[in-house]
């Protein structure tokens, strides 16, 4: 009798990939992906746009690795260009995966194990094919020593099993991993045998072995990067590659500073121009190219999510008081600023999914409100009580603002001595320092070291290059900068890496607060493991609400269109993908076009 129960104990689990599995084309994280199995390329793309020509774009700062992973380094600009990965993402939608390197992958009923199934047209640019020995070396490789939000990812997979040359599998510790399929799918693949020679904080000092639609050409670390058109490219009758890759060359030139790119764009240098500086752009495009048409400007509305702002380091004092937080909250003279620095272009959106539904609404939903009351006893009443609202959306005159900035400061234990702010322990005043990569935040950080001068607080703004820079943001120090993160519209596991307990304590994380809180933690593992997309909004709309009332962020102002400057010698899609993911320099290079005429945006 034990024998029989054991065999058919073996042959269940053998049958099961059989009997409990779907073979798929495409996958989304939420509902049916928007293409079919037939579709012939993406509708934001132009198919029959002629092929050639070069675009040449600015970078401020600089470079000195090809790593596609974001490690301790600063990778070339464009190096997504030159890989590959198994899935890919269409821009239309907030997070649906169509063929690539996988030209099917059979997911179980229960979303345990995916199997991903290779195109045997796949091929590095050496003409060796990309293997199942190539993803799971790559896959490998992360989970030793690649980037945290990849690792903490990637402790779901429990192994990672090789089928045939074209098949791998990857089974998870735990069931419901669709999220996790999506993004082993997004992840670029390396070639297994240069990572058998070093691991990736070591990779890619050089341009390694890729496989992508375009190759490095030629190159000079902090000056420029140039990538050359594959021409036998072997995934350029996809449909998910067709109406991409256009351009023979795409060359990154890097500048030290904002104003030197601009004039290199002026001198025809550098073919386009995208404005982060509304003054800027309001008023500096009157150059004699512009006037004559040779240089079109277009105004581009977006839904996508942005958070720029202060960011306090709540791992130093006096940022790990939240009463000190919200007074230089109230502190910041955010009329002052929409008027003298953003002309009133700009939104005040204080919300870290801002300009989209994503965003927690003024009042709670009664989903949302019975998904905080099972945290009554970790949050704030006005929280519990659904009161909470930011300071700067009261609108009150800064002068009160400036006297209820002086009570919380008093409350927490804070003196004015001789016009300076001192703890009633301390001997030495309160003063910190606001770290900047860009010169163009400058003056934001000025007008708000005038505003803390009121309070008593001296501060000091520092600019530095972008190695530095990166260097200290590595291993948190700093008191407090000026940071933009680009959101997804579809939120999931890399907010572990911005706002998660661990994270804050993972140099090399994005978690620049240093934020520490169960309440958030736990939303975090709900998000990462809801598949109901009304659920997730609710969550999401919870977190938001939660990170705004721990005051680890001061909302500047946010641009909610792209403002865009280029020679008249390119073609492009009629319209820019709204809800399509910011990395607007893939948009440029991948499907611009060099042309005689240009087409206007709809």
């Amino acid at each position: 009798m034990n024998f029989f129960f054991k065999l058919f104990y073996i042959v269940c689990i053998f049958l099961k990939p059989v009997l409990a599995s779907t073979e798929l084309t495409s996958i989304s994280l939420y509902g049916t992906p928007k293409y079919s199995n037939d579709f012939k390329n993406f509708d934001y793309v132009t198919p029959n746009a002629p092929k050639g020509g070069t675009i040449r774009l600015a970078i401020i700062g600089g470079f000195d690795n090809f790593n596609p992973y974001p490690m301790n380094r600063i990778t070339a600009e464009g190096v997504y260009l030159t890989y590959d990965s198994l899935l890919k993402r269409s821009l239309d939608e907030p997070l649906s995966s169509y063929p690539r390197i996988a030209s099917t992958f059979t997911l179980s009923d229960d979303e345990s194990w995916v199997i991903f199934k290779l195109n045997p047209k796949a091929k590095f640019h050496d003409q060796t094919p990309i293997t199942a020995h190539d993803v799971a070396k790559t896959f490998e490789a992360i989970q030793k020593a690649g980037p945290f939000t990849f690792r903490e990812a990637f402790k779901e997979i429990d192994h990672i099993d090789i089928i045939s040359t074209h098949e791998i599998k990857f089974t998870f510790k735990t069931p419901s991993q669709r999220a996790l399929v999506l993004f082993i799918g997004f992840l670029p693949i390396l070639p297994a045998k240069d990572l058998e020679k070093k691991d990736l904080t070591h990779f890619a000092t050089t341009p390694s072995l890729a496989n992508g639609p375009y190759k490095v050409s030629k190159y000079e670390f902090n000056k420029f990067v140039e990538y050359e058109r594959v021409k036998d490219y072997w995934a350029q009758d996809l449909p998910s590659e067709k109406g991409h890759s256009h351009f023979d060359i795409v060359r990154f030139e890097y500048f030290r500073n904002y104003q030197a790119a601009f004039e290199a764009f002026k001198a025809g240098t550098i073919d386009l121009f995208q404005e982060e500086d509304i003054g800027h752009w309001l008023k500096n495009y009157n150059f004699p190219a512009a006037k004559k048409g040779h240089v079109q400007l277009k105004d581009i509305p977006h839904q996508r999510p942005n958070i720029l702002g202060f960011v306090f380091n709540t791992r130093r004092a006096p940022f790990n008081d939240i009463n000190v937080r919200k007074a230089l909250s109230l502190a910041l003279n955010v009329d002052s600023l929409n008027k003298n620095y953003f002309h009133h272009a700009y939104e005040t959106i204080p919300s870290f999914f801002g300009n989209t539904d994503l965003a927690a609404p003024d009042t709670p939903s009664l989903d949302e409100i019975k998904l905080l009351s099972s945290y009554k006893d970790k949050i704030s009443a006005e929280l519990r009580n659904h009161q909470f609202s930011l300071p700067l959306l009261k609108h009150t005159e800064h002068r009160h603002d400036l006297s209820l900035a002086h009570d919380l400061l008093r409350e927490s234990g804070y003196e004015i001595r001789q016009n300076n702010l001192y703890s009633k322990e301390s001997t030495k005043p309160i003063s910190f320092e606001i770290l900047l990569q860009y010169p163009q935040y400058e003056r934001l950080a000025l007008s708000f070291k005038k505003s803390l001068e009121k309070l008593g607080i001296t501060t000091h703004v520092r600019v530095v290059d972008a190695a530095l820079y990166q260097k200290r943001l590595n291993v948190f120090d700093y008191d407090m900068i000026i940071n933009n993160w680009s959101q997804s519209l579809a939120p999931h596991a890399e907010q572990m890496r911005y706002w998660g307990s661990k994270a804050a304590m993972t140099q090399g994380s994005a978690n620049y607060a240093g934020i520490q809180d169960v309440v958030i933690d736990d939303l975090l593992e709900k998000l990462i493991s809801q598949k109901s997309k009304v659920d997730h909004l609710t969550i999401t709309h919870a977190l938001d609400r939660i990170l705004q009332s721990g005051y680890y962020f001061i909302s500047l102002p946010q641009k909610t269109r792209d403002f865009v400057a280029y020679w008249n010698k390119f073609g492009h899609p009629k319209s820019q993908p709204v809800s399509a993911f910011p990395l607007l320099k893939w948009w440029y290079t991948q499907t611009w076009w060099q042309n005689e005429t240009s087409q206007a945006f709809e």
